[in-house]
């Protein structure tokens, strides 16, 4: 089985009640066990605190520090097991990790796209799939943007990046409620982690 590390979003830990959807157990971890793929770290506690500081401090510290302490974990891992997922402000850890690491797949989730990681962005060199949505239902990701020591708001990511639009989604509703998204999994976040290619559903 191929395998995937994935990096949560903001106050995803601690979760209470269920199983969070970064870790074994939970309705996304499940989806994707019956398609070949399983948590190279499964039940760990997060190498970020989820926590806030990435924006509040302005230096992205809590990002920096949860890439720093993933990253030898995924150089222990084959290249082709090293699947990179991160939701929210998590996909700033991710892509810290895909920008210092050769890695097979990196698929970010209503990760807000901010200025100052604009260089990192730039420096990812796996295939990479953005997906976002729009509207209110995704207002966290416009929120995630402020701070960035600029003007204007942004919802695709840059290159290399490759972007998909959903309609009508919450922020991360894609990982948390995996079921109401069957097609978006089979036609394009399946396709892209056996592959690499993105499969194109609107501009």
């Amino acid at each position: 089985m191929k395998q995937i590390v994935c990096c949560p979003g903001t106050n995803e830990w601690p979760s209470p009640g269920t199983a969070p959807w970064f870790q074994t157990g939970s309705a996304f971890s499940d989806l994707l066990l019956t398609e070949g793929y399983t948590q190279a770290l499964p039940d760990e506690i997060p190498a970020w605190s989820s926590e806030l500081g990435g924006v509040k401090d302005l230096t992205s510290r809590a990002w920096e520090y949860g890439a720093a302490v993933t990253i030898p974990r995924v150089l222990a891992l084959d290249e082709a097991d090293r699947n990179i997922i991160g939701a929210s402000h998590g996909g700033q850890v991710a892509a810290r990790i895909a920008s210092r690491v050769d890695c097979a797949r990196l698929l970010t989730i209503g990760t807000p796209v901010r200025h100052e990681m604009a260089e990192i962005y730039a420096t990812v060199t796996c295939p990479w799939l953005h997906v976002y949505s729009t509207g209110w239902e995704n207002r966290w990701q416009y929120f995630g943007q402020l701070f960035d020591r600029h003007v204007g708001f942004s919802l695709q990511m840059p290159a290399p990046a490759q972007n998909i639009r959903l309609e009508g989604t919450g922020h991360v509703d894609l990982v948390r409620e995996p079921a109401r998204f069957d097609t978006i999994y089979q036609r394009v976040i399946l396709p892209f982690l056996d592959i690499g290619v993105v499969v194109k559903l609107n501009a």
